[in-house]
């Protein structure tokens, strides 16, 4: 899989702001999608109260409201 350099220099800022913002977010751990998720997803990472798509074209930052959850 060729990323775009625009677009990986694009996920590389992102991840390490996020990794400076959250401690968590630099502890991802990106597992390969094989047939578990829309064919669209390369890969994916859990968060605290969400996930983190890697995709052909770029990505996709999942985030549940930690209110609604406990709710």
């Amino acid at each position: 899989m060729k990323i775009p350099k625009s677009y990986f220099n694009l996920f590389l800022c992102l991840f390490l702001s996020l990794a400076i913002v959250s401690p968590v977010m630099a502890q991802l751990q990106f597992i390969e999608n094989k047939g578990q998720w829309d064919n669209k997803v390369n890969f994916k990472a859990d968060v605290e109260s969400g996930a983190f798509f890697v995709e052909q074209n770029g990505f996709t930052v999942l985030l549940h409201n930690t209110d609604d959850l406990k709710a």
